[in-house]
Order: structure tokens, then sequence, then C-alpha cells
């Protein structure tokens, strides 16, 4: 099964174990439980550029798994579309 991609602005914090939050529009109505796995990126020029990553800018590019801990959904004022905030932590 394919796992969920997130990216999120604090990468350092969820490397070294830390609990972070993201947030993510939910599309086809597939919402995140807890529990399920997802791979976290850096949320970076690295990881969302189909250009070839440079070598000392691979580490914001690579996955690392984590466990989702909560969520919470909300609607997005601007368009309509729901938002689901994530907690993860690195696992």
């Amino acid at each position: 099964m394919e796992k969920q991609e997130v990216k999120i602005k604090n990468y350092q914090e969820y490397i070294e174990g830390m609990e972070v939050e993201a947030t993510v529009e939910v599309k086809n109505n597939k919402i995140i439980r807890p529990g399920e796995r997802v791979m976290v990126f850096k949320d970076s020029m690295a990881a969302s550029s189909p250009i070839p990553v440079p070598r000392e800018k691979q580490h914001q590019a690579i996955g690392v798994e984590g466990v989702v801990t909560g969520t919470e959904i909300r609607e997005s004022d601007k368009s309509g579309s729901l938002i689901q905030i994530l907690k993860l932590m690195k696992g």
C-alpha cells in the first residue's frame, strides 16, 4: 500500500523525535487516521522539484517514515475544501 506523502517545515525537530504538526488538504475524501504510517519530507524545493537534486541537498528530498498520532479536520476559509491537521512522530 502506498503511503501518503506529507511535507513539513520543522523537519529537524521531526528527525530528532519530537511530535510535529503538518497541514494537508483532503483529496478524494481520503482522510488520514491516527496510527497510519506516512512518508514525511522537508518542505523545500529539493522535495518538490522534478530536477535532479544536488548531493548537498539530497537529505531534504529523502522521505522518513512516520506515524500519525492525532488528527483534526477543518474547513478552509478560502476554497471551502477540507484541511486536515496531522500530529506526526518519526517511527
